[in-house]
């Protein structure tokens, strides 16, 4: 980042960070360890895009950047609740948490609209967040 805050398309998708294997390529998160990491993944790339959004002087970011907190927090307990035989949260819950989670990243990619790359990486991380919490969930 600069001095004056505005990130490269590279460093706002965390493509040179230890993140990146679990948020870009094949989807290999298989346990509940990756799984934490996903979501630490998620928190930093909202981090990025609010520091990013701050050095435009918006603000309307901090309210998008809390419902996404939010909503990854949401998801670490549905992960969290996976530990047990028979996950507390049903499945209905788990799919109303998915479906925050992607309402929640609909701003992020909406404020990339010009940048069509970007802002469609930002609409599929909650898919990839899907994939790994129904692999990790199976057909219990």
């Amino acid at each position: 980042m600069t001095d004056r805050g505005y990130q490269t398309i590279p460093a706002l998708m965390l493509k040179d960070t230890g993140y990146a294997p679990l948020i870009h390529g094949d989807n290999e998160v298989f346990t509940l360890e990756d799984a934490a990491e996903l979501c630490d993944a998620l928190e930093e790339v909202v981090t990025v895009w609010k520091e990013g959004m701050d050095a435009f002087g918006l603000e309307t970011q901090e309210e998008c950047a809390g419902k996404s907190y939010g909503s990854i927090m949401l998801m670490r307990l549905a992960f969290n609740d996976l530990r047990k035989a028979i996950p507390p949260s049903s499945r209905e819950e788990a799919d109303a948490f998915i479906r925050e989670l992607a309402n929640s990243f609909k701003p992020l990619s909406r404020s990339y609209a010009r940048t069509p790359m970007l802002a469609q990486w930002y609409a599929s991380l909650p898919m990839r967040v899907s994939e790994a919490y129904n692999r990790l969930r199976g057909p219990r």
